[in-house]
């Protein structure tokens, strides 16, 4: 009971300190919320508290065009996250900002996903937007038109079409739904 009690009580902290720093992000504040994320890392490291509290720190870094600073928030969960699904979704963030960082080879690199993974269609769009950069067109066009044969739930099919189309590729009619 004496250990059930003490899981308990150390969720509940871990918890609670990442509600704190979602309120400390609120309000803008990236240097107590670093020293936030640092306590919930050292005290709460087996929770995904810490991983979930790296990936909103990420964006906030994103949304004020800081993505150095996001780099290595989002390197961190993709390569040391034990749940393996936030470990992707970091690892297609993290292939974005490298990308707007103009890193195409290393953004490249870091898509390298499991086998069958759910998201590999977002992964072939984001390889497409990358060799798109790089002006390779071709490349582009093979990406965009795999992503539209994934799995559309993970994907906006329109502007997938309209990014093939761009690079001179032409959309496959949508599977048909049935009724």
């Amino acid at each position: 009971n004496q250990w059930q009690g003490y899981k308990t009580s150390n969720s509940e902290a871990a918890a609670a300190d990442y509600v704190e720093l979602q309120k400390v992000l609120a309000k803008g504040d990236h240097e107590q919320a670093t020293r936030l994320l640092q306590t919930l890392a050292e005290e709460h490291g087996r929770s995904p508290y810490p991983d979930h509290a790296r990936l909103l720190l990420a964006k906030m870094h994103v949304e004020k065009g800081r993505y150095a600073d996001a780099v290595p928030l989002l390197r961190t969960v993709a390569d040391q996250s034990k749940d393996k699904e936030m470990a992707v979704l970091a690892s297609l963030r993290l292939a974005r900002v490298l990308l707007q960082e103009g890193k195409h080879d290393e953004a490249l690199n870091v898509l390298k996903l499991p086998k069958d993974s759910a998201y590999e269609a977002l992964a072939h769009d984001i390889r497409g937007d990358i060799h798109y950069a790089r002006g390779k067109t071709a490349e582009a066009r093979a990406e965009y038109a795999a992503a539209l044969e994934g799995d559309e739930a993970v994907i906006d099919r329109t502007v997938v079409e309209l990014k093939l189309q761009q690079v001179g590729g032409k959309p496959a009619a949508a599977p048909k739904v049935a009724p």
